[in-house]
């Protein structure tokens, strides 16, 4: 596979420094989620508790089937924990999930998953969320977690509670039925979703006025509406479609606003607020990636010639989206498998030189970012940030390649650049 098609090398003799081991091993992908779960609080039944709603994912590729008589099965535990801001445990639950008599294409279908939910009364307050799912037959435990506030529903007369991503919801009569989307990816749903709250109205008020806007990472606003819907005192359930087919790719916050009593008390009318994060991510696509545009420069490090203009001179959104699945299909090591290990290590080690050697510019715009991803974890890192006759400098060794890169803080803020003496070298064909 021909990754890198140049490469910078430098060569230094008789070097007298000691030389220390990498501290963090970035190919770790860890940020590949093997499960999925959401945290939503509600006003709950009594004066002072809330609810708190928890649910589960589980993909049915992240299990051990075992063929049996009529089918495949697969079954794994569950454990939710609740901790304080003492870490506390304050409430668990346990239990175990069985899965019978799937098909083979099923158990292998990346669509597909099992979803549980769990509820917990709790008072007002932080806590910590842990979640451990493990596999019956492995034995294999996948752990997650997650801070959250649970806030009371009942100190205001009118308050919006957590809200909840919909995929899918259908109406019987008068009873509705919903389908929640736990990843908070809305990519699959080419005809929207649904927002889904409770505002709890301790007013005689009987209408609302809604209004929700999504805004993306650069805090703008791609859309908003507006509307009013009849109210009751206490609980009202309030269902907002959001058409997210013209997003591209990227993390959002949707915000919700209710208004109260406008008419009534026009000086000072009652407002409540929510909002909540989702992400729009294409299938196949390592999480890593937010941006297919930031995705398409930071190829320059492996595209061959003429391959990265092809890319970004799509004529459109669309072209360019299907070009770049191309061009990392063509790398793809497991051409048969929904992942492409290939694009995940390269993406890895772009969000790696983002995390830790961003300056004034994006960490894989700078030279060790550079480097560290045509090449990957350096075999040693010699540092010398403070010696007394020379600018602070960092040698990077790789052992394999008999390749050593020399970098130097010109400014002495934290800016290393490589040597300006090393030599540009092409290389044919480099595996790291």
């Amino acid at each position: 596979m021909t990754w890198w098609p140049i490469a910078l090398m430098l060569v230094l003799t008789n070097p007298s420094f000691s030389v220390a081991q990498v501290e963090v091993p970035p190919e770790d992908r860890s940020d590949l989620p093997k499960f999925y779960f959401d945290a939503l609080v509600f006003a709950g039944s009594d004066g002072t508790a809330s609810r708190l709603d928890v649910y589960v994912q589980v993909p049915y590729e992240a299990l051990q089937f075992v063929q049996g008589n009529n089918g495949y099965d697969a079954a794994y535990e569950e454990i939710i924990s609740i901790f304080d801001e003492e870490k506390n445990l304050v409430a668990e639950k346990l239990s175990t999930e069985h899965l019978h008599q799937l098909t083979f294409p099923e158990t292998a279908d990346p669509s597909r998953s099992n979803v549980t939910q769990r509820f917990f009364t709790l008072s007002p307050g932080r806590y910590s969320l842990a979640i451990q799912v493990r596999d019956e037959e492995t034995r294999k435990s996948m752990r997650s977690k997650r801070e959250i506030e649970v806030r009371s529903m009942h100190d205001s007369d009118l308050a919006i509670s957590d809200l909840m991503l919909v995929n899918q919801l259908r109406l019987e009569g008068n009873k509705r039925t919903i389908l929640p989307n736990i990843s908070g990816n809305v990519a699959d749903l080419p005809e929207g979703f649904y927002l889904f709250g409770e505002v709890y109205n301790r007013t005689s008020c009987d209408t609302f006025e809604v209004s929700y806007q999504v805004k993306n990472a650069k805090d703008e606003i791609r859309f908003r509406e507006s509307f009013s819907q009849a109210a009751v005192q206490g609980r009202n359930q309030l269902f907002v479609k959001i058409n997210a087919a013209s997003l591209p790719m990227g993390r959002y916050i949707v915000g919700l606003r209710a208004t109260a009593c406008r008419n009534a008390r026009p000086e000072r009318p009652l407002v409540a607020y929510s909002s909540r994060p989702f992400v729009v991510h294409w299938r196949g696509l390592p999480p890593v990636i937010d941006d297919l545009d930031a995705a398409v420069d930071q190829l320059t490090y492996t595209a061959e010639s003429g391959e990265l203009d092809h890319v970004k001179k799509a004529p459109s959104a669309e072209e360019k989206k299907k070009r770049f699945y191309e061009f990392w299909k063509k790398r793809d090591p497991s051409p048969n498998s929904e992942r492409n290990e290939a694009m995940e290590e390269y993406y890895g080690r772009v969000a790696y030189a983002n995390k830790n050697f961003s300056h004034y510019k994006d960490g894989w715009r700078t030279d060790r970012g550079m480097v560290f991803i045509m090449f990957g974890v350096p075999s040693n890192i010699d540092r010398h940030p403070f010696d007394s006759n020379a600018k602070p400098y960092e040698v990077w060794y790789y052992n394999d390649l008999n390749y050593r890169f020399l970098f130097v803080d010109e400014t002495g803020f934290g800016d290393y650049q490589l040597d300006p003496s090393t030599p540009l070298w092409n290389i044919k064909s480099r595996k790291r």
